[in-house]
């Protein structure tokens, strides 16, 4: 019988397992969910929410069993990642032969600037802002051997993606992760654990007072500069100011001048020498080899001492770069004049300078003074977000190819004239993915591996896949019978809704995290959460016009403390910032509707002070029992022009709530959050003219979203039925389903499927239902990939529940033998 209860219980394991394995999603989910324990219960008057919409079932957050199986797939229990072993195991040094520098963020509002470097064995990476993740996990980069980040200066720009980044590293097993920066670090990365939390891992946070850093590849060195004009020296001290605390913004953050040096590799054992020497072939050879190559001596056994020159060839001398951040006026002097800084410039060849400092500072005339102290044998990379060029080729893939299907629903992005500037020898305009060879360094620049799009190129590959010509005609013959029995009828232009993330947990290259853009009208829009690279996205659709939209999304509602929700806060609300000034128009705080937890998160992130341009307003202050007549809720309706907002709870994680917004004009739109279906949100979302569902996985793991507590396509589709609204839009997939989520029999012709980057108007709204077919022609080969999984989920499923029965009759027939005798 024990053998029987172990079959069964592996039975619902590897159930559980195979549902994390078999996608996209993997463990990630996990960590995410998991950043409070176990579910509390909400604030408010305890109104049962069941599974489905007649409230019926348990809230899996109160199940023993889901605990037991989260702490199984804990990453940190992972066996060490492959690299890892072969490198504690080999115990010569290891002597990378090809170390490159490669650009990932130029700098632009589609993503911070920063570059990573590869040694092979490991990655370094300097700088870590929005969108870092999705970019390495696009252009596949092994995140697994990232394990060194450096920080050169604490502002959103270079840390906004950490958090995200810490989580995905530990899913994917890094053991230990080690961090670059000032003091402030440490208490961002503390600030973060509300919603990222990184246990698991051993996470050092290593102050540049502490540094250089030194590996068998790679040394870096800090050279720290105050802001006010006065040098930080490396002990901590300042000449004006007191370091003990620091602020966000403070006079005396430092911005870091990161010194870095690539080791000499040691020259080759030249055979004819070791002959002259008379060592002989064998295995004592090879020690002494090494022992040459670790530039020891060895003695002979007649007392000869042979050093590491007798043996080898000439050494390869490794490149000297720097990494350059000077993000405002303020730092200028103080890096111009540095001594330090100096010293290191005069004393030492750089093969690369790379300035992640902004345009308007790296065209003053002191600064190219400075430069030109360099020499003409050093090049300058620049990463000053001038560069207008995209960083990401998928984000366009799939917006173009969708723009064949509907031109209005899926709008071509943003693409600027990349109308080069001439390069002289020296001065390298950054570009994603260009990448400069460190070792050899006669390599010079690869620019084969360069993002570019080319919007015909992509529509030609999407007019190759089988069938989809044919089905496209067929769509647009539908689609012009449609639009001419309607007719125009501009009163239903708004409300619109433009997605600007529609994936779960971690951003995939088809699918960010959740963001929506809600239009009141032309010049009134509210933001639906806000996850990390929300203000990409923007820029990927409006471009130059991004300042005037930031302008005037005045209020936004986050639904809870996840950080797939929230992590884009601060950088939108420092662009909006910046976009009042360069508009020269007065600034105007964002209002921002959420949990008590974001407020205390944006005012004690020890990066950024964002205090003056927001105003927060707590999101149980609309729920309906709550609902007075203050100041803040009339202020609310009155500048969206709304009758109501109103909040519920929703089963998910503390204080998660969704929302319902109805408008003076009679038309209501309901926004799920992340949720289980909730009778509560049912109810007060009662008639809505959308209904904005998140459908995280399939009806097949139906098992794993009640583990998440999320829900699934069909019930998603069942709470929109109960709710009665005139329209169902899923998003929020698993990203699993990266390209499309299984489209089930539950699908009517009032369920559509959101995708980032749609736009939809209610009068759109209809139009969705018909586009099915051809994105499944379009995305057919994903399709039979999830089938193809689903069907060996099932085959394990089945497996297992045959040996079980086997186990259970041989355990019956021992039993029945034994009763025999």
């Amino acid at each position: 019988m024990n053998q029987l209860a172990r079959l069964l219980s592996q039975v619902s394991r590897n159930s559980d397992i195979l549902s994390n394995r078999c996608g996209g999603l993997q463990t990630t989910s996990v960590s995410w969910v998991c950043h409070f324990g176990t579910m509390a219960e909400p604030e408010g008057p305890k109104v049962p929410c069941g599974s489905g919409a007649n409230g019926k079932g348990s809230n899996s957050a109160t199940n023993p069993d889901r605990q037991k199986r989260r702490d199984r797939k804990i990453p940190g229990n992972r066996d060490t990642l492959r690299h890892i072993r072969i490198r504690e195991k080999v115990q010569i040094p290891y002597e990378p032969s090809e170390i490159t520098l490669q650009v990932l963020g130029t700098g632009t509002r589609e993503i911070g600037a920063s570059v990573v470097i590869d040694s092979g064995a490991k990655r370094y990476l300097f700088n870590c802002g929005e969108g870092t993740q999705r970019l390495l996990t696009e252009h596949k980069f092994k995140m697994s051997k990232l394990e060194n980040i450096f920080i050169t200066n604490m502002k959103w720009e270079n840390v906004g993606g950490l958090p995200g980044m810490n989580l995905t590293l530990k899913d994917v097993g890094v053991p230990s992760l080690s961090l670059f920066g000032d003091e402030r670090l440490q208490g961002f990365v503390a600030a973060t654990q509300g919603f990222s939390s990184i246990q698991g891992m051993d996470v050092s946070i290593i102050p540049y007072e502490k540094m250089p850093f030194k590996d068998e590849a790679l040394s870096v060195d800090a050279i720290p500069i105050n802001r006010d004009g006065s040098v930080v020296h490396a002990n901590g001290d300042s000449s004006t100011q007191s370091r003990k605390r620091i602020k966000p913004d403070s006079e005396i953050s430092p911005t870091i001048v990161y010194v870095c040096r690539v080791h000499d590799k040691p020259g080759s054992v030249i055979v004819a020498k070791a002959v002259k020497l008379g060592i002989k072939p064998g295995k004592e050879a090879g020690q002494i080899f090494n022992k040459a190559k670790r530039g020891e001596s060895h003695t002979m056994p007649d007392g000869k001492i042979i050093e590491p020159e007798d043996l080898l060839g000439p050494p390869d001398i490794g490149p000297r770069f720097l990494v350059v951040d000077c993000p405002d006026e303020s730092y200028v002097r103080s890096l111009l004049s540095n001594d330090e800084l100096r010293n290191v410039v005069s004393n030492n060849q750089f093969q690369l300078v790379v300035h992640m400092s902004p345009q308007h500072l790296t065209d003053r005339q002191d600064y190219t003074a400075w430069m030109k102290l360099f020499g003409d044998e050093t090049e300058h990379l620049m990463l000053n977000g001038m560069n207008p060029d995209p960083c990401s080729t998928a984000v366009h893939r799939y917006q173009t190819q969708l723009n064949l299907i509907h031109r209005n629903i899926y709008p071509n992005l943003y693409l600027a004239n990349s109308a080069r500037k001439e390069e002289n020898r020296s001065i390298i305009e950054a570009q994603c993915l260009l990448k400069r060879f460190l070792r050899p360094v006669t390599k010079g620049w690869d620019r084969s591996s360069v993002v570019s799009v080319n919007s015909e190129s992509l529509i030609s590959e999407a007019m190759d896949i089988p069938h989809f010509p044919e089905q496209l005609r067929l769509l647009r013959s539908d689609l012009q019978t449609l639009e001419a029995a309607e007719g125009e009828d501009s009163s239903l232009d708004y409300p619109q809704v433009a997605f600007l993330g529609t994936g779960s947990c971690v951003p995939s290259k088809a699918r960010n995290a959740s963001g929506i853009l809600l239009s009141f009208g032309q010049d009134s829009h509210m933001l639906l959460d806000c996850g990390e690279g929300t203000l990409s996205q923007l820029y990927r659709q409006h471009g130059p016009d991004t300042d005037r939209l930031v302008t005037h999304i005045t209020h936004m509602f986050i639904s809870h403390i996840h950080a797939d929700h929230h992590l884009g806060i601060i950088q939108l609300i420092k662009d909006r910032r910046a976009a009042f000034d360069r508009l020269c128009m007065p600034r105007s705080p964002i209002i921002i509707i959420a949990p008590d937890k974001i407020h205390t998160w944006l005012m004690n992130n020890n990066c950024d002070d964002v205090e003056a341009d927001f105003r927060f307003i707590p999101s149980k202050m609309f729920l309906k029992s709550e609902v007075d007549d203050s100041a803040d809720i009339r202020n609310v309706h009155s500048s969206l022009n709304i009758e109501k907002f109103e909040t519920v709870y929703v089963p998910h994680c503390y204080q998660s709530m969704a929302c319902c917004i109805t408008h003076n004009t009679g038309w209501k739109v309901s926004y799920s959050g992340d949720t289980q279906p909730c009778d509560r949100f049912i109810e007060a979302g009662k008639d809505s003219t959308l209904l904005i569902h998140e459908a995280t996985f399939e009806d097949d793991l139906v098992n794993e979203a009640r583990d998440k507590s999320h829900s699934t396509t069909s019930e998603a589709i069942e709470v929109g039925i109960a709710m009665n609204a005139r329209f169902t839009l899923l998003t929020h997939f698993s990203q699993r389903y990266a390209k499309l989520p299984v489209i089930n029999d539950r699908f009517h012709d009032r369920v559509g499927i959101a995708f980032d980057h749609m736009r939809v108007r209610v009068k759109d709204l209809p139009t969705l239902p018909r586009l099915n077919t051809t994105l499944k022609t379009l995305f057919a080969d994903a399709l039979l990939g999830l089938e193809t999984k689903k069907q060996k989920r099932d085959f394990k499923k089945e497996a297992l529940i045959e040996a079980a029965e086997r186990a259970r009759v041989a355990a019956a027939e021992k039993a029945q033998t034994a009763g025999g005798v």
